[in-house]
Formats: structure tokens, sequence, C-alpha cells
């Protein structure tokens, strides 16, 4: 994937044919580090991407509608204050570089016409998105860097902007100077790199397969053929480039495509919804997780707590052989032996004494002891449950998150979280509860099984969409999805449906690679929901067992 200097060029040529003479209508940032602009002009309405995020840095038009936060983040809103309403004068690409300029006019506070410039850097990880004034002044950037970022090259808000410092050479303008460059050496990928700015390691490749000479000259002319490279046996594209390569052989399926953005916007489409998911679910992931160990850490304490709390017996016992020799306790004992008749040959006994106690209250302190240890161990029995409870839903959301195919669906996991209070709401912000999205559907022999996809649908699917007499799937004592047979009208569900509905019920289960997983179904009447139970957590009874591997 190269988004290099000549795929800029090449792209940069259609930002000019849609955006010159057009105006920004609106402005988003649905990401921390990109941007959507709704742009309106004589050639229709477009969508603009700006993304500064190292693993995706890009810009092109876009077919994709951002999902935006509730709160546009400050940056989204001072680009609002300075340019919206405004017109687009220019785009133009600095050098042979990965730098795209774009001019916009637009009335300040005051009424006066202002000009300012929106530079985007794509530079890997100093990527950037900078608005500056006419003067060159920064206004303020997507990503603020300061000296303890860089000592070479700061972007702050009212310092001039510099474009980045590059010693390499500008291969478009040598290409005019120059009979042609040597790249059939050893080391031809490398001194192409160090020697010119705005190659790429793909491109390099490219020139070395077919000569410099020539791909500068199509990059000079705009003899541009974007196109989408294609890994044998690969559904997704692996690359995109703004010329056709011949780099890749046969093996690998070169499409072309009607221009750059549409390639772009298609490589990246997955590339940057994988992402998302992933950078959604580390998050979710890390703070469940911590829950995780925070509940065995709390087992581990009840575990001891009910096991100190299992000697209290003898303290009982104490406390009646002093009840029973309290006439042979003096003050200031520190100690008697009894026949302990609780044991069999009434062996003697040593039993500790408190000096400043008398001798009854020191056999109302061994009662107090047993009282306090019976009472410990009531709690932690209590406390070890409810725990044992919330470690179970726990490990259930785990499991949903790590089985989450989209960012809707960890959205949704995270708005359960918020319900069931482990994630706080943000006061300041009033949003609308989402719905419960659909459960995946399956038909198996002719009947519809319903597969959920969180506890939320869980619930949804088994306590209000389905009937009395539909089948209800669930691993036995292992986290995973909720799965309805529905059953048809004078129909008994054949057992070869109920072991591939069960087969589902693990492959959408911590038990997926597992072989021989229990499963139990019922009949629908006989789960419940107990009353003050997380979301997904049910019970059941009259049930029977499969034993299935996923296939």
């Amino acid at each position: 994937m190269a988004f290099d200097a000549s795929v800029i060029r090449c792209l940069n040529q259609e930002l000019q044919n849609m955006l010159i003479g057009a105006r920004i209508d609106k402005i988003y940032q649905p990401q921390k580090e990109e941007l959507q602009f709704s742009i309106r002009g004589a050639n229709g309405t477009a969508r603009l991407l700006l993304c500064a995020d190292p693993s995706c840095a890009r810009l092109h038009l876009t077919e994709t509608k951002c999902e935006n936060p509730a709160s546009p983040p400050m940056f989204c809103m001072l680009l609002r204050k300075h340019l919206s309403g405004g017109k687009i004068t220019a785009v133009e690409q600095q050098g042979f570089e990965r730098i795209v300029l774009i001019h916009i006019e637009s009335y300040d506070e005051l009424g006066d016409l202002s000009v300012k410039k929106l530079i985007i850097e794509i530079m890997g990880k100093q990527s950037n998105i900078i608005l500056v004034n006419k003067d060159g002044k920064i206004i303020d950037s997507i990503k603020r860097i300061d000296i303890s970022t860089s000592s070479v090259r700061q972007i702050l808000p009212g310092l001039t902007y510099h474009f980045p410092p590059n010693d390499r050479l500008n291969p478009l303008e040598f290409v005019q100077t120059q009979p042609d460059f040597p790249t059939k050496t050893r080391d031809g990928e490398k001194e192409l790199l160090s020697t010119f700015s705005g190659i790429s390691p793909q491109l390099a490749r490219e020139i070395q397969a077919v000569g410099f000479k020539p791909i500068m000259q199509r990059i000079l002319n705009k003899e541009f053929s974007p196109c989408l490279i294609y890994a044998p046996d690969k559904k997704e594209p692996v690359d995109f480039a703004a010329i056709t390569p011949v780099q890749y052989g046969a093996f690998y399926r070169i499409e072309p495509i009607q221009s750059m953005s549409q390639a772009i916007d298609q490589f990246y489409a997955h590339k940057a919804r994988a992402l998302l998911l992933s950078r959604l679910s580390a998050e979710l992931v890390h703070f469940v997780r911590n829950n995780i160990e925070r509940c065995e850490k709390k087992l581990g304490i009840f575990a001891q707590q009910i096991k100190d709390a299992s000697k209290r017996e003898k303290y009982k016992i104490y406390g009646e052989l002093l009840t029973a020799n309290l006439y042979r306790i003096s003050y200031g004992d520190t100690e008697i032996t009894v026949e302990n008749y609780y044991q069999p040959d009434t062996p003697p006994l040593t039993i500790s004494l408190d000096p400043s106690l008398s001798p009854a209250k020191n056999a109302q302190r061994y009662y107090t002891r047993y009282n306090k240890a019976k009472t410990a161990e009531e709690q932690a029995v209590i406390q070890q449950k409810k725990t044992e409870k919330e470690l179970t839903y726990l490990e259930s959301v785990l499991d949903e998150i790590l089985r989450a195919e989209s960012p809707a669906e960890i959205l949704e996991i995270k708005e359960e979280l918020k319900d069931t209070g482990y994630l706080k709401r943000d006061r300041q912000t009033k949003t609308k509860k989402a719905p419960a999205s659909a459960p995946h559907r399956f038909t198996i022999e002719g009947y519809t099984v319903y597969v959920g996809k969180n506890n939320r649908q869980n619930d949804q699917l088994t306590l209000k969409l389905s009937r009395s007499q539909d089948i209800w799937l669930h691993t036995k004592n292992i986290p995973g999805s909720h799965v309805i047979i529905q059953k048809k009208d004078g129909e008994e569900i054949p057992d070869s449906v109920i072991v591939a509905a069960a087969r589902l019920a693990v492959l959408h289960s911590k038990a997926k690679n597992a072989s021989k997983t229990p499963v139990d179904y019922t009949q629908v009447k006989h789960v419940k929901k107990p009353s003050g139970a997380k979301p997904g957590m049910v019970i059941y009874d009259h049930y029977n067992t499969v034993y299935v591997s996923p296939e």
C-alpha cells in the first residue's frame, strides 16, 4: 500500500476538477485524526476525507458516510469557525512530496474576506492536518507537535509554518534534465529511495522493472491508470497504484478503477473498518479483563476467608470448656489446661487467657470470636456467589467483544456496559438509546435459526422475540450466544436440526475451537431470567444435552 507522491499527483488532478470553485458545506471529525468535508459545487456534491492516522494516512473523495460523535472535537469546531461556507480556490501538491495544500477563501467574523490554507501531510507517523492563515502562521493542527516530540520542527498555534526538511531531489525535475538514472544495480531500490523524494518502495520496484525515465515521463505527463491489486485467493485488495504495475506477475489480479479516489476508498474501506474494530475492541477488552482480574482476586480473598472461618468451631469449644471450668480460673491467669470432653478419652487441652479479663469474659471472648467467624463466613459465601455471577457475566462480555464483527457491535456492547454501570455515561450529553441490532439468521432444513450477537440481543431474542415452544440452546457453562430454533406449527424439530443449531451455538461461543462441546437445549418456556440478573444471564431446567464439534 503506497500512498506516495505519484498517487497524490494522480489524485490532485481529480481533486482540482471536483473541488475548485466548490464550497465547504459541512465539516465532521468522526475519529480523533480523521475529517470529512461535505462539498457543494458546479459539479455536484462530494465528500472529502482527510486522515492523519499513521496506519492509514490519506486524502481522497469518498462515498462512505461517517458516524459522528455527539459532541464535535475542538479542532472540528475550529475548522467550522474558519472554513464553513468557504470557497476552495486551489488544490496543489508541494513539489513531488506527499503534501497537499487546499486554498480556501472565507469571510471572517467581521465580514472581511480571508484566505487560509489547509495543509495535509501524508508522512507516516508524522502525518498531520494543519490550518494556516494568509501570513503562514499556524492557526491549529489536528496533532500538535511540541519540542518534546520533535526538536527539528514544531507544529503549534502561532508558529510560522515550514515544510518538512528534505534534501532529496524532485524526480520530475531530474528526468527533464538528465538522460536517465541507473536502477538495475543490486542496490537500485535503495538508491532510488535515498536520492529522490516522494518515491515509495513499491514505486521503486516498478521503476526497477520498467525503467526510471518511462515511469517518470508517465507521471510527468499525467498518464495515470488507477487500479487495485488482488493477491491470489484474496477477496480484499492488497495494494493500489496510480500506474498499472508489472512487478506483481501473472498470479496477481490487477483491476482497473475509474478514479484514484475510488481505488483508495475501496482499499481503505475494509482496512479502516478493521482498524476501527480493532481499536474499539482493544479498549473494551482491556477494561473487561481488568474487571475479570478484579473478580478473580476477590474470589481468592473470599475463599481464604471461608477457609479461615472453617476453624471457628474450636472457638465455640474453648468458650464452652471455659464456662464449664470457671471455678478453676483466677484473675491474672494466662492459660488453663482442661479436659476436652469433646474428644474421645478427654485429652488435656491448654487454652490461652487474657489476664486482664475475668474468667466469664474470657469465655465470652471465645464465643464472640466464634460468632464473628460465623458471620464472616456467611458474608463471604454470599459475596462469593455474587462475584461468581459477575465473573460469568464479564466472561460472556469478553467473549462477545472477541467475536464482534463490526464497530457497531462493539458500540452496542459498550452501551450494555454503560447500562450495567461498568462504564459511566457522559452526563452532559443526552444520547438516545439505540435499539438492539438484528441477530444472525440462518436456515437449517427449512427451519429458521437465530443467534444472538451480544447479551442485550440475547435477552431480546430469548425473552421477547421467541415463542414458548421454540427451542433454546446454549453451550453448557461456557460463555456464548443464545440460539433459538423457531418451531413450525404441528411439527417436531428433527434431531439433525438441533445438532446443526448446537454447532452454531459452539461456533458463537468461547469454545469455538474446542471439540465435543456440551450444548444444553430446552423449550423457551423453561428459560427464565432471575430478578436483577445481568443482561444475557438466565436459568433453565427440563433440558437435554448434546455433544458437538464445530464443522
